[in-house]
C-alpha cells in the first residue's frame, strides 16, 4: 500500500484500506517509501526522483515475497495518488504484482501510454472533479488498457475532487478491498453496494467519456473567451491612442483678427480738417485694439499663501 505525495501523514487515505483487507484475511503492508530518501518531503516526490522512489518499493515487493506466509504469485499493490502512478508503472514491467487499485493516479510521464502492451487486473478509481490529476489522464489510461484487452475495472464518483470524502470514501474502501478480494482470493461477494453514495457513479468508458468531452469544451469555451477578452482590450487602448493622437494632431486654431473699417475720404474743405483728426484717432484705435489682440492681458500675480511646516512631520518622514 502506497500513499501519496504529502507523505502517510495520519494515513487517513490507506491505513482505512489496510484495515478493511486484513478483515478479509488479506495481509496488507503499508510501504513508508519517503523514508528511504533525504531531504523533506516535499522535495522526495520530485519526477526527478521517480527511478528512486520505484526501487525503493520493488524492494519491498521483494521482501514481501520472501515471507514463508505470503503467496508471492498473489501481491497487489494499491497506490494513492503518486502511490498510485508508482502502481501503474510497476504493472508495466514487473510479474510479481497480481492486482492494482489505483486512486487518483495516471501513468507517469516517464511511461509511454503507447509502449505499454500488458497489465494485471487493474481498479481504476477517481473523482470528476479532480483539479490535481485531471479525470482526462486516467481516462487514457483505461483507453490503452481498454485497447490491450488486459482486465480493468473504473469508477468515478461525479462528486468528488482529488481526495475523496465522505460515503464516496467509505464505498472506495468496499471497493478496493472487493476487488483484491476477488481477484487475489478468488471471492465473489461483494459489499460495497450497500453503502450509499452521496451522487451517481460512472463505471465505464462511455459513462465517462460525455463527462469527458463537456470538460473539453468547457475549456475551449474559457479560453476563447479570455483570448476575447484580451482582444478587446487591446482594441480600447488602441482606440484612446488613436484619438489621442489625433487631438494631439489637430491644428491650432488661429486668433481672430479685428476687422478695420476703411476710412472714407471727403473732398469737403471745410470738412477736410476732422477727416484727418478723425483719421489719425481711427488708426490710433486700430494700432490699439491690433496690439491687444497679439498681446494677451497681464493677469496680477497670484498671492502666494506660505504654508506653515510641520517639523514633526519632516522629522518622521527623515
Amino acid at each position: 500500500m502506497l500513499h501519496g505525495a504529502s507523505g502517510l501523514g495520519s494515513g487517513w487515505l490507506v491505513f482505512p484500506h489496510a484495515e478493511e483487507l486484513a478483515r478479509r484475511g488479506i495481509d496488507a503492508f503499508v510501504v513508508r517509501y519517503y523514508d528511504g530518501l533525504d531531504g523533506n518531503d516535499g522535495s522526495k516526490s520530485s519526477s526527478a526522483l521517480h527511478y528512486r522512489r520505484e526501487q525503493i518499493i520493488s524492494d519491498a515487493i521483494s521482501y514481501i515475497a520472501s515471507i514463508p506466509e505470503i503467496d508471492p504469485q498473489r501481491i497487489g499493490v494499491y497506490g494513492m495518488s503518486l502511490g498510485a502512478f508508482h502502481a501503474l508503472a510497476l504493472g508495466t514491467h514487473d510479474r510479481r504484482v497480481a492486482a492494482i487499485a489505483d486512486v487518483m493516479g495516471a501513468m507517469p510521464g516517464q511511461i509511454a501510454l503507447s509502449s505499454v502492451t500488458s497489465m494485471p487486473p487493474t481498479l481504476l478509481i477517481h473523482g470528476a472533479r479532480d483539479r490535481i490529476v485531471p479525470i482526462e489522464r486516467m481516462y487514457e489510461v483505461a483507453s490503452r488498457l481498454d485497447d490491450i484487452g488486459a482486465s480493468y475495472e473504473v469508477k468515478v464518483y461525479t462528486d468528488q475532487a482529488h481526495n475523496l470524502a465522505g460515503a464516496a470514501h467509505t464505498d472506495s474502501i468496499l471497493t478496493v478491498a472487493d476487488f483484491f478480494d476477488r481477484r487475489l482470493n478468488g471471492a465473489a461477494q461483494t459489499a460495497s453496494a450497500q453503502v450509499p453514495v452521496s451522487a451517481r457513479t460512472l463505471t465505464s468508458l462511455s459513462e465517462i467519456k460525455p463527462v469527458i468531452t463537456a470538460r473539453t469544451q468547457s475549456k475551449s469555451t474559457k479560453t476563447a473567451l479570455n483570448s476575447r477578452s484580451k482582444k478587446g482590450a487591446k482594441d480600447v487602448r488602441v482606440t484612446a491612442k488613436s484619438s489621442a493622437t489625433k487631438v494631439a494632431g489637430k491644428p491650432r486654431e488661429t486668433p481672430a483678427k479685428v476687422a478695420t473699417a476703411p476710412i472714407r475720404s471727403t473732398t469737403k474743405a471745410s470738412g477736410q480738417s476732422a477727416s484727418s483728426a478723425n483719421a489719425a484717432r481711427g488708426a490710433k484705435d486700430t494700432k490699439s485694439r491690433q496690439a491687444a489682440v497679439s498681446r494677451p492681458e497681464r493677469q496680477p500675480a497670484a498671492t502666494r499663501t506660505k504654508t506653515p511646516v510641520d517639523r514633526n512631520q519632516v522629522a518622521a518622514t527623515r
